[in-house]
């Protein structure tokens, strides 16, 4: 983890998709929406990374798709 900053931010290295030499940078916000929160993924390339990335970006994005609705499925549950 490279900075926890409760109840705000995180941030941390992801390897999924590569390995310890070439992290990604995962950064994951929350905010206030109404009664609910605002989450806000920006999953980016580190320095060693960037020449991985541009191949991998388009499934890291599907799957974060799929965690956040997963996560919102599970919130809707824990709300009823």
């Amino acid at each position: 983890m490279l900075a926890w900053e409760a109840p705000k931010r995180l941030v941390l290295d992801w390897y999924p998709g590569t390995d310890r030499a070439h992290p990604t940078r995962v950064e994951v916000s929350f905010s206030p929406a109404g009664a609910a929160t605002l989450v806000v993924i920006q999953h980016s390339a580190t320095a060693s990374s960037e020449s991985l990335f541009p191949a991998r970006a388009p499934r890291y994005e599907a799957s974060w798709a799929l965690v956040l609705e997963a996560l919102a499925a599970a919130a809707a549950l824990d709300n009823t």
